[in-house]
């Protein structure tokens, strides 16, 4: 995954409700079945989705309003990095950026 931004994590897709989310997005019809072709043959370059904000009993009035500061910074002035998109998996990761995944696997 990405590194998070500004504390937040974020994915694409349409999460555990593939249908609900093409209706949500109005891909009906000939559309619905064009862009489950295409993630059933491996392309997911298109795949449609949504964002979503899930809050935790241990999230505050402060963690909503920083939130909601970093949407409307991200609206105004658009991402901090640059992004390609994997067309193969769909994913958006950004340029040059390499996990240290060194300290997460320490006995």
């Amino acid at each position: 995954m990405p590194p998070a931004k500004a504390g937040t994590g974020g994915r694409n897709g349409c999460f555990c409700t593939q249908p609900y989310v093409f209706e949500l997005l109005s891909l009906e019809g000939e559309e619905s079945v064009r862009r489950a072709g295409e993630m059933l043959t491996g392309d997911r370059s298109r795949l449609p989705g949504m964002v979503r904000a899930s809050l935790g009993i241990y999230n505050d009035e402060e963690d909503i309003c920083h939130f909601l500061a970093e949407l409307t910074r991200l609206a105004e002035k658009g991402p901090r990095l640059e992004y390609t998109q994997d067309e193969a998996t769909g994913d958006f990761l950004p340029e040059g950026y390499a996990p240290d995944l060194g300290g997460y696997f320490v006995l």
